[in-house]
């Protein structure tokens, strides 16, 4: 899954940029990119390999350009293979945007705008999404966003910057996890909250088809309808330190333990894994029956695709014949 950042405020936009890239490697990535606003407009800068090349290439090509707004990316090659050109951000008229997220009917998309002339240069789906929204821009960025994400079908959390808007982001998603944060340094959005720990404890998750305007000032969401929403702030209880590896290897192992014994550990596992990720937990001292049961009803509530729950997990038999 790509990781994506976007920040503007007070900050050196570059910096906060490629920090909170590395804090999304785990995420896994082929490449990567940021973009940002400079007085010449918006500037790319995006290679294949390592965020420590990106890094380098930040330093030497625009080190003493001041920014303090950008957008950045670390791709998994999905459509199109591993190459600086179809490396995001993807720029297309007006627009520069960054993307999480496959889009089901981008070759179907694409023909309509080759009809019209509009050709892109990469192999990427996320290109032909900036190359619609452009289609869609007569000034107005948010009837854009919508009119555009009207015509996608699959999933997407797309961090917008429009060239005659500086100093300002805009982000819409649908399936894909967005993250942002208001700071007295600034606003920060993300894929992940462990690139926004090292800036606060606070946060809110941006809701499907909402869409978020991010300046330095203030982050505004208006919901599907177009009204101002006023999103639930949520706090993080860890510290970016128990965000990474600790001396390990890998971000993950395999662990021999006994559930019944180690209940307590689990549910501690499981309740940072549910304010991390807003999933459901269901402690593992729900009866068997009781956590199947519950689990069930609540998919059937909030109407879920995907059913994300966690927790010490027994089987449907065994649920069943408990």
């Amino acid at each position: 899954m790509c990781g994506i950042i976007g920040y503007v405020g007070f900050l050196d936009a570059k910096k906060t940029l490629v920090d909170g890239l590395q804090t999304l490697e785990y995420r896994g990535y082929d490449s990567a990119g940021i973009s940002y606003f400079t007085d010449d407009g918006i500037q790319t800068i995006k290679t294949i390999g390592k965020v420590s090349v990106l890094r380098e290439l930040v330093k030497a090509q625009a080190d003493d350009i001041i920014s303090t707004c950008g957008i950045g990316h670390t791709r998994w090659a999905t459509h199109g293979g591993v190459s600086d050109t179809n490396s995001h951000p993807h720029t297309a008229g007006k627009v520069t945007l960054i993307h999480n997220g496959i889009i089901e009917n981008y070759q179907e998309l694409q023909r309509e705008l080759e009809e019209k002339g509009k050709y892109p240069v990469s192999q990427t789906d996320s290109e032909i999404a900036a190359m619609v929204i452009d289609d869609c821009y007569q000034g107005d960025p948010e009837e854009a966003i919508r009119l555009a994400t009207g015509k996608l079908t699959g999933a997407y959390g797309f961090c917008i910057m429009f060239e005659d808007i500086p100093e300002t982001i805009y982000a819409v998603r649908s399936g894909s996890p967005l993250v942002a944060a208001h700071t007295e340094k600034g606003s920060i959005i993300a894929s992940d909250m462990v690139a926004l720990v090292s800036h606060t404890k606070h946060y809110f998750v941006l809701q499907e088809n909402h869409i978020a305007k991010i300046t330095k000032d203030e982050i505004l969401v208006k919901n599907e309808y177009g009204d101002l929403y006023g999103p639930t702030i949520h706090h993080i209880s860890w510290d970016v330190g128990a965000a990474k590896k600790g001396g390990y290897d890998y971000f993950c192992t395999t662990l021999s333990i006994s559930p019944l014994k180690n209940a307590q550990k689990i549910n501690e596992i499981g309740e940072r894994l549910s304010e991390a990720y807003s999933v459901l937990w269901l402690p593992s001292d729900f009866k068997k029956r009781e956590g199947y049961k519950r689990s069930i009803e609540l998919s059937k509530e909030y109407n879920l695709y995907r059913q994300n729950f966690c927790g010490c997990v027994y089987s449907r038999r065994e649920a069943e014949h408990e």
